[in-house]
């Protein structure tokens, strides 16, 4: 599990973990910057002033807003739920969610949940390795009474940021049924016209294009 915090100017960040200095033993947090920072994604901060009142008139520094963690393939029917709005197409919610019990993309995905500080589930989203340096997102949904508050964008940075921690030329692919826009503020753009498969959604991608070049297969084969 992992903590996200919001800096006293507004910006977010995913704490990894904590580390010790190597000639002093001094604990420091590690952490990513979940925004395009020219300086640099991954940072280290002396766990005393990352904790510590350094904000305006003594207000946290960093504040907890949410946290990020994996979910079990066994925890899958609390969050299913959220898509029945958009995908139930006529079945009842029973149905529904049974209909993922045997959904390849499902079972073989590793979905991430968006929780609050008291672990209510808040946003969900899919996530399906291709291949060491590509990463398809699918399913993203938020709990019906908790939209408009901007969880599934901190969700789709959360978890686009920590891949890319670990693989720094993670790309990834998706197909939105939302339109553009949306994805466009993650670095996402239009996939060529090839890619377009399906009628009711679009074909997006973000990262090297010469990685989507040599894996255009998955638009089809996966999506």
């Amino acid at each position: 599990m992992w903590t996200i915090y919001q800096h006293h100017k507004g910006m977010h960040y995913l704490a990894l973990g904590n580390a010790l200095h190597s000639e002093n033993m001094e604990p420091h947090t590690i952490y990513l910057a979940l925004y395009d920072n020219p300086r640099g994604g991954l940072w280290a901060r002396p766990c005393g002033m990352f904790f510590d009142n350094g904000g305006p008139r003594g207000s946290k520094r960093f504040i907890e807003i949410a946290r990020l963690r994996p979910l079990a393939l066994n925890e899958a029917s609390s969050v299913l739920p959220f898509g029945y709005d958009a995908w139930g197409e006529g079945r009842t919610l029973e149905d529904f969610v049974k209909s993922y019990e045997a959904n390849k993309n499902h079972l073989r995905g590793q979905r991430y949940v968006l929780e609050d500080l008291e672990g209510q589930k808040l946003s969900t989203v899919n996530t399906l390795r291709f291949h060491p340096e590509l990463t398809g997102l699918a399913w993203l949904a938020t709990d019906p009474e908790k939209r408009k508050n901007g969880h599934a964008a901190l969700l789709i940075q959360s978890v686009m940021a920590l891949l890319r921690h670990e693989e720094k030329d993670m790309g990834f692919v998706l197909h939105s049924e939302i339109g553009i826009r949306f994805y466009e503020k993650f670095g996402f753009v239009k996939a060529p016209v090839e890619n377009q498969n399906f009628e009711k959604s679009i074909a997006m991608l973000a990262g090297n294009e010469e990685l989507f070049d040599k894996h255009a297969a998955v638009f089809s084969e996966f999506f």
